[in-house]
């Protein structure tokens, strides 16, 4: 950046609300990098064994949740690769011009696609609603119309100051300086219709997430009640004495029935429930960055950047943990293990 400096001495009043030194750059840079690295290495995971599961374990691949965490991870991991040449690449190229408008189309939609997985619950298990057709039919082009008009501002609105020319040629992460902090201070209107955008689908998925696990677990709690009163009821029912062993013996398999059907689909629900709060763990810090940079005089501490930068990067990485605690996911690395180690041959 000292390089940069020298080339504008007005440079450093622009860029006074992220006003870091060569060694913080260097550092935020590799942070990106490496949490990018991680995030495509848990997709291409998740992508893997969600394929292997399409061939073995159709029906329980065969989930709208499911589908729609593919369809994100599948998008974040087109951005991931766009963003990992980023920091080497001069901000006059038509690749750092496109990137400003794809990584915001990308985003947008990896979150869309996360956030209607607890819309889809929060319609089903709380209003009945019963669908007309495969509900990702509607949802998947409901959240690319959402995605386009979140980003009509990138599309039309690109605001940089005269000064900002001379930069083009002092640095090549300029344009990965640029689209990651300085893009938020010369844009701030187009960033705050971004992020309206992108806390809408937080709130709206938060919401309707915490709503479906209240469902689920209201639900839980009556049936377990009602098991009980029966059971109850039962115990202490007149049964002659020829049918008293049968009759227990019935009322101990309905409940043995209750337990194992309800229960794997409510850890089920439950985890995929956890998918719509991603966005909010993944872009939270960077929308309080962007709000605390409204005002021209606030300055960005470089642990508050770094936070957002790391975070915004992880998301393969959080929805991998997600994935792999599913009851439906989880014995798969372990399905696989023991097909790899059949296939080994032992030596005597």
């Amino acid at each position: 950046m000292d390089k940069i400096n020298d080339a504008i001495p007005a440079f450093s009043a622009l860029m006074n609300q992220f006003n870091y030194t060569q060694a913080q750059m260097d550092q935020l840079q590799l942070a990106s990098e490496i949490s990018t690295g991680l995030s495509m290495v848990a997709i291409i995971l998740i992508i893997a064994v969600y394929i292997y599961m399409l061939f073995y374990h159709p029906r329980d691949a065969n989930r709208v949740s499911l589908r729609c965490v593919i369809g994100a991870n599948v998008v974040t991991l087109v951005d991931h690769c766009i963003v990992w040449k980023l920091g080497y690449v001069t901000l006059d190229t038509t690749y750092c011009q496109a990137f400003r408008v794809l990584d915001g189309l990308f985003t947008i939609m990896s979150c869309c696609l996360l956030g209607v997985v607890g819309v889809h619950l929060f319609l089903v298990l709380v209003c009945h609603l019963s669908w007309p057709c495969r509900p990702e039919y509607i949802l998947i082009p409901s959240c690319v119309i959402f995605t386009f008009i979140a980003n009509v501002f990138s599309f039309t609105d690109e605001d940089l100051p005269a000064e900002f020319e001379k930069l083009i040629h002092a640095d090549t992460r300029e344009c990965w300086f640029y689209n990651a902090f300085l893009d938020r201070v010369y844009n701030r209107t187009s960033w705050i219709y971004y992020y309206s955008f992108m806390f809408l689908v937080i709130v709206v998925a938060t919401l309707s997430s915490v709503s479906a696990m209240w469902k689920v677990y209201f639900d839980k709690r009556r049936n377990q009640r009602t098991m009980d009163e029966i059971t109850a009821r039962g115990i202490g029912a007149a049964v002659p004495d020829g049918a008293e062993h049968e009759h227990r013996e019935s009322l101990a398999s309905q409940c043995h029935v209750h337990q194992h059907t309800s229960n794997p689909f409510t850890k089920v629900v439950c985890r995929s429930l956890f998918y719509p709060l991603m966005p909010a763990l993944t872009y939270s810090t960077g929308f309080a960055i962007q709000m605390y940079i409204v005002n021209p005089y606030h300055s960005v501490d470089f642990a508050f950047a770094m936070a957002g930068n790391v975070m915004a990067r992880l998301a393969g990485v959080f929805t991998a943990i997600i994935f792999f605690i599913d009851p439906t996911v989880y014995p798969i690395p372990l399905e696989l293990w023991k097909k790899c180690t059949k296939r080994i041959p032992r030596t005597t």
